[in-house]
């Protein structure tokens, strides 16, 4: 795989032979594991939840630290008319 890193074909190509070498095998036993497509349909459900909630989660900053911004630009607008 390291003699294909330049070039972008062979190294999709190796890199799909190695995912269907480890973790398709690894999804196969989680579904035996599991006892069906009922458990697994649950899993990806609870891990669309966890993506949706981690996504609010980040957003949530980034929108309050817009408006602390705009804020802090009003307060200093309104100082410099006072001074």
């Amino acid at each position: 795989m390291l003699k294909n890193i330049s070039d972008y074909k062979p190294l999709k190509k190796s890199i799909v032979h190695l995912y269907k070498n480890y973790v398709l095998p690894k999804d196969d036993q989680i579904k035996a594991q599991a006892g069906g497509d009922s458990d697994i349909h649950n899993l990806t459900a609870q891990r669309k939840f966890l993506q949706k909630s981690l996504d609010n989660v980040t957003i949530k900053p980034e929108k309050s630290k817009g408006t602390l911004e705009q804020s802090n630009k009003k307060i200093i607008k309104e100082n410099v008319i006072l001074l």
